[in-house]
């Protein structure tokens, strides 16, 4: 394995592919993408991750990520 593939992750995210840092959780990708974390549903591989588990839920290689996010409005 060379060390640039073992540098990145490759991911689908909402159907695309996206490529973060190796070790990166949720919360980095919440950050990568400039996201308000209270405004965004995120899914992991068909679970939904609860916001407090953010920081400590992993992205592995080959994840697929659902990102939905809410707007307000009646």
């Amino acid at each position: 394995m060379s060390s640039t593939a073992a540098a990145h992750l490759q991911i689908t995210l909402n159907g695309q592919p996206h490529a973060l840092p190796s070790n990166s959780c949720i919360r980095d990708l919440v950050a990568q993408l400039a996201l308000d974390p209270k405004a965004v549903a995120i899914e992991q591989n068909l679970a939904i991750v609860p916001r407090s588990a953010y920081a400590t839920t992993p992205i592995h290689d080959r994840d697929a990520i659902e990102i939905v996010g809410f707007i307000g409005g009646g």
